[in-house]
């Protein structure tokens, strides 16, 4: 409290335990409303509403930056509570189908690479996003050391979260060519076709050799082959239990 008086000063066992069992419990509850009102949505529908409105709910948390909560009446911790909350229902809309395409991706035989690429494509986008937001900090002067009356540390502290919230929203302009736009039920592929089909290099060689697969999506580009019924950890049924 004394390094930044006006607060927000959140105890230890709030911030560190509270917020955490209350995202787990949300997920849960996110990932119940998606098996029973989401699971027929089409890609493009579903990635383009959770964005926003996870991006929607990330600018709320400039509130606590700026001070408007206080104005409002609203408690630090109640408001924080909210929008944590909400962020982790909201995150589950858009994990969930993620997992299911890649499910429908999935070649028979390889989901324990399929698996492996996820969680190193994940830990990396994490590190990065960790690194940049660290570099961000540093060029904004946001660098408290703990000591009293620092107060002015934490000016720039929006402009940071203000970037944070709305830098996921550019990667929907990618999405018409990076994902179908194919219902979470519909089967991507034929069993039959090959792992490579349409791949950047397999066009760069222009050899023609493999079989020749059509997606089942709305898009103009050739998604990667699977099997509907890939097996192992990267079928993620969209029966979700």
């Amino acid at each position: 409290a004394a390094q930044f008086p006006n607060g927000p000063n959140f105890s230890k066992i709030f911030f560190a335990s509270g917020l955490g069992v209350c995202v787990a419990i949300l997920n849960l509850l996110g990932m119940a409303f998606y098996n029973r009102y989401m699971k027929e949505w089409r890609y493009h529908g579903l990635f383009i509403f959770a964005n926003l409105l996870q991006c929607a709910i990330s600018l709320l948390g400039l509130c606590v930056f700026l001070r408007l909560n206080c104005k409002w009446g609203i408690p630090d911790a109640l408001f924080v509570l909210g929008t944590t909350g909400a962020w982790g229902v909201v995150h589950m809309w858009m994990w969930l189908p993620g997992i299911v395409l890649l499910s429908h991706m999935c070649p028979k035989g390889v989901e324990a690479t399929m698996y492996a690429l996820l969680a190193g494509c994940h830990n990396l986008g994490n590190s990065v996003a960790s690194y940049s937001g660290a570099c961000l900090l540093d060029i904004l002067n946001v660098a408290p050391r703990g000591d009293p009356n620092e107060a002015h540390q934490f000016d720039n502290l929006w402009i940071a979260a203000l970037i944070s919230a709305l830098a996921p929203v550019l990667t929907l302009a990618l999405m018409p060519w990076m994902i179908p736009n194919a219902k979470q039920t519909d089967s991507l592929m034929d069993d039959d076709c090959s792992a490579t089909e349409g791949s950047p290099w397999q066009r760069f060689r222009a050899n023609g050799k493999e079989k020749s697969c059509s997606a089942l999506t709305g898009s103009t580009m050739s998604t990667p082959a699977s099997t509907p019924h890939a097996q192992g950890y990267g079928a993620v049924d969209t029966q979700i239990a």
